[in-house]
């Protein structure tokens, strides 16, 4: 997970409610920039989230989820401890970087809490606008993954209306009859499967004999990064467009989740053997830069012979 709970967080405080809600207002401005800077659909963190901890005030809270916490969650998520289960969300999520905005998706676990998903998000935003201004909007992702944004648009003193919101229905259809958007198209996920296919034809025919010759570089070691990552990010990026275009690539995404962490082991090893490599060549030169010193040490006492009379001296 991208970051940890802060200590100040204490497992039984969530238990019994005695958290100090003039803590969780700077705690949620601190949060907002761990986000930022630590999450995306790669590094994803645990989220828990209930709406009315105290009275009308609401708690989230995000970082991995230790045993300890978890059991806490967990039972809150059942209703126990004197927590509602319908006013309860548990699960992962991450900061998306759409064209400069800093949207948070959220990734709920049905398993841990069933928390009525509409009272979750109008929740969840209008904590986002008291104290999380830097991200532009929320976004849940459910299996079969799809996608249902509110995007808000914030007026001036001077407008005639407060807000403006645009609803994707989970039926397929908006407020004004139009089919569901999704926010990764089709031809964007067939355009990110074939880079992919490119990428791991260089890796067979390129990178894999240089690493089995040892003649791998750091380039290499980079190369192997990039598409790990790339396939982190086409897998996200099927949770984000139609269920069915998801269903056609399904193969492709078993194959990825089989293969990253096979290349992720790849590129600690290039990494190793690069270093092992860069040991031998340096004790090379040492040694090299040894039998120079001792040949120049030699041709001076060659030197230094032939200006003594060894005769004279006998």
């Amino acid at each position: 997970m991208a970051f940890k709970i802060v200590q100040k967080i204490k497992p039984a405080q969530i238990q019994d409610k005695t958290l100090d809600p003039a803590f969780l207002k700077k705690y949620y401005k601190q949060l907002q920039q761990l986000l930022i800077k630590k999450t995306d659909p790669e590094n994803p963190t645990g989220y828990f989230f209930c709406v009315d901890f105290f009275g009308d005030d609401n708690l989230l809270i995000m970082g991995k989820q230790t045993p300890a916490y978890l059991k806490i969650f967990r039972a809150a998520g059942k209703g126990k401890d004197g927590f509602d289960k319908k006013k309860v969300s548990i699960g992962n999520c991450f900061i998306l970087d759409e064209n400069g905005k800093k949207i948070l998706c959220l990734m709920p676990n049905p398993s841990l809490a069933k928390g009525k998903k509409q009272l979750i998000l109008k929740s969840l935003k209008k904590l986002r606008k008291s104290s999380m201004k830097k991200i532009m909007d929320i976004r849940w992702l459910t299996a079969p993954l799809e996608i249902e944004d509110e995007q808000e648009e914030e007026t001036t003193a001077n407008a005639a209306s407060d807000n403006k919101k645009e609803k994707v229905q989970k039926s397929g259809t908006t407020a004004s009859g139009e089919g569901t958007e999704y926010l990764v198209t089709e031809d964007e996920i067939v355009k990110r499967t074939k880079e992919l296919q490119k990428g791991i034809e260089k890796l067979k025919k390129d990178v894999l004999p240089r690493y089995k010759n040892k003649e791998t570089s750091s380039n290499d070691a980079d190369f192997v990064k990039a598409l790990r990552k790339a396939g982190h990010l086409f897998i996200s990026k099927l949770m984000m467009t139609d269920p069915n275009v998801s269903k056609k690539f399904s193969t492709q995404k078993k194959q990825l989740e089989n293969g990253i962490p096979q290349w992720e082991k790849l590129e600690e090893k290039i990494k190793s053997q690069k270093t092992r490599s860069e040991t031998s060549d340096s004790i090379k030169k040492e040694l090299q830069g040894a039998v120079k010193r001792m040949n120049n040490t030699r041709n001076e006492i060659k030197e230094l012979l032939k200006r003594v009379n060894l005769k004279g001296l006998s």
